[in-house]
């Protein structure tokens, strides 16, 4: 059996991914600092093990990797999901805000990763998809911490692919376009939310956002022995975003 660890299990495109790995006969570690939403996760699946824990933490990291290893004798692949969202101008951003976005995003992925390399080493190798975004790339009014940690995971993600190469470790970034999950919406009042997401649909070129269980299927591509000359790449999936925005006058 297979055995993925996947951080943000307990909503989106975390949770998402959690369940289609399992759904293909892989073990599965899904992590998330919600506990309630991972139960939700875990619920009725037989090969989901839910671990709750915080990426900011490198013994956190290293417990949820060790839970992999003891439920399931082995893992294969690392999906480092997990991530926060709080925008603002540098000036206006509290150094705590800025903390915790950072951290989570980028620094998590680095502590995930640390923690899970000497175990694909003895699984004879394996893979890690890190998340990046069109944000990191292209930005929008107030968008520091989040654009700055999403850019500086593509940047860690080519690094460790170099690194890890030699062990038979892959490492690549999906990048996410517009998707509707929880972190998209979370400051949008109720009322209005089918609007909003209705005008956000309309500027995405193929005029509609993604749904949580396409991203999660190209996180298993990435896995897969499909994506097998694949590392140190990024995998664009914002339905045309980029593209627009390169082109745009």
């Amino acid at each position: 059996m297979n055995v993925a660890l996947v951080t943000g299990g307990a909503s989106g495109i975390g949770r998402a991914t959690a369940r289609a790995f399992a759904h293909c006969g892989w073990g599965v570690v899904a992590a998330d600092i919600d506990g309630p939403g991972l139960a939700e996760t875990v619920a009725d699946e037989d090969t989901l093990v839910a671990v709750e824990g915080d990426v900011r933490s490198g013994l956190d990291t290293e417990r949820m990797c060790a839970e992999a290893v003891a439920r399931f004798g082995a893992l294969n692949a690392v999906a480092c999901v997990a991530g926060v969202e709080i925008d603002a101008p540098v000036d206006q951003l509290p150094e705590a805000d800025w903390d915790r976005v950072v951290d989570t995003s980028l620094k998590g992925t680095y502590l995930l990763c640390r923690s899970a390399i000497g175990h694909l080493r003895a699984a004879g190798g394996g893979a890690i998809v890190t998340i990046g975004s069109p944000l990191g790339r292209a930005s929008f009014p107030s968008v520091t911490a989040y654009g700055a940690a999403k850019a500086g995971i593509e940047g860690l993600t080519r690094a460790m692919a170099i690194d890890y190469a030699g062990d038979g470790v892959r490492v690549n970034c999906l990048i996410p376009g517009l998707t509707d999950t929880p972190l998209v919406w979370r400051n949008v009042p109720e009322g209005q939310l089918n609007e909003v997401k209705r005008e956000a649909a309309a500027e995405v070129p193929l005029g509609r956002m993604a749904n949580p269980e396409e991203m999660a299927a190209l996180v298993m591509f990435l896995c897969s022995d499909t994506a097998s000359f694949m590392t140190g790449s990024s995998l664009v999936a914002d339905g045309g975003v980029l593209a627009r925005i390169s082109t745009d006058h």
